[in-house]
């Protein structure tokens, strides 16, 4: 699933009511932002292992900022990997459309979009004033 959405339209919110309902079900739901995900597969530290045993993982602030090559290489293997074998929610408030347009290889962010979206569920929310 794909959360987007400007900053304060309530995404992470959203994500929260959805983990939350995850846990009333019994799922094991971690929250992260991409960077300490980063971090955490860096360093094999527990909270790795807490994502490995995790049913739902949430990622927010995802391409909040323009990954680097390792990053987005690191990024790649690791949610294909974790992907095939739990429920993964995508905070974003970087339009989908726009990722192919970050300074980093084309190719692969293309191929991790096409993957990562086929049969999730986009959610897209907009601020009102």
């Amino acid at each position: 699933m794909f959360i987007v959405g400007e900053c304060c339209s309530g995404k992470t919110s959203l994500a929260s009511v959805i983990g939350n309902a995850a846990i009333a079900k019994g799922a094991r739901v971690l929250y992260s932002r991409l960077d300490d995900f980063i971090f955490s597969y860096k360093t094999k530290n527990r909270f790795w292992n807490k994502i490995l045993e995790s049913d739902l993982l949430i990622l927010d602030d995802f391409f909040y900022t323009k990954p680097t090559e390792e990053e987005l290489l690191l990024i790649n293997k690791n949610l294909m990997f974790l992907n095939e074998t739990r429920s993964i929610v995508i905070i974003t408030n970087r339009q989908l459309s726009l990722w192919k347009e970050m300074d980093v290889d084309k190719h692969l962010v293309e191929t991790f979009q096409k993957r990562m979206l086929n049969d999730a569920q986009i959610i897209t929310l907009k601020v009102t004033e």
